[in-house]
């Protein structure tokens, strides 16, 4: 009666834990937490629709207030990489070192990352950010609206100065001939090589427009006093020749 009611008993604590077991850790195979029929080395399965902390699928605790690894990957037992969190709670990708890295897609070393986020800049299908620039994009950018906002203050407004220096016209005509391009502009082949900085660019064109406009001016002041001149001449030719009918009338009489 004891061995029937013992084996009664581990019948049913089996039975039980088949029925109600959440984890199952088979001893080869797959791992699955909230599932029975994992298909992964690990497969975790919550249903919940809430972003709460307390929804998470995983949620990893430090009981120091310093950053922590997240996942950490090693190729021949060396850790070539981790995804670590900060106390400010953003989430970075650590690789080589001190050098932090943030790629989103593709393999590193499997053709041009997507995006690499390091402490020189960010690199989008690219491989090469030039020195002294914070940015570089392999490809082209399209943007409803786009603010340059000038560290420094070249804005050509000087040229209204009294005090610029206007070059003439002849000495634009010498530098073209001489150049092949405008003095201040780049040459086709400074922009072949070298590209265009918006910012710049944009000042130096204003500046021409401004020049253009003085002499612009300058042109109409000219042609006003030419006017002004030939009036005269004409005013006093048609006074001369006036004079000239009134007194061959005269001598007819």
């Amino acid at each position: 009666m004891l061995l029937r009611t013992s084996l009664m008993l581990i019948v049913m604590c089996i039975i039980g834990n088949v029925i109600y077991a959440q984890n199952t850790f088979p001893a080869t195979g797959n791992v699955g937490i909230g599932t029975t029929s994992p298909t992964t080395p690990l497969t975790i399965f919550k249903s919940n629709s809430s972003i709460d902390p307390s929804n998470s699928h995983i949620l990893l605790t430090n009981s120091g207030s310093g950053q922590q690894n997240l996942i950490s990957s090693t190729i021949g037992g060396t850790i070539k990489g981790k995804w670590r969190n900060d106390y400010f709670g953003n989430i970075y990708y650590v690789s080589f070192g001190s050098n932090h890295i943030f790629m989103t897609g593709g393999d590193y070393g499997v053709g041009i990352a997507p995006m690499v986020i390091n402490s020189s800049g960010i690199r989008i299908k690219t491989e090469t950010l030039p020195s002294g620039y914070q940015l570089a994009v392999g490809g082209k950018i399209i943007a409803e609206e786009l603010k340059l906002k000038l560290q420094s203050t070249g804005w050509p407004d000087y040229v209204f100065q009294p005090s610029y220096n206007l070059p003439s016209l002849k000495e634009i005509e010498a530098f073209i001939k001489k150049n092949q391009h405008l003095p201040d502009v780049p040459s086709a082949k400074t922009v072949a090589t070298e590209g265009i900085e918006l910012g710049k660019n944009q000042a130096i064109l204003l500046k021409k427009i401004e020049e253009l406009t003085l002499y612009i001016i300058e042109q109409d002041k000219k042609i006003e006093k030419q006017n002004m001149i030939l009036e005269k001449l004409v005013g006093k030719e048609m006074s001369t020749l006036s004079k000239k009918k009134t007194s061959l009338f005269t001598d007819r009489k």
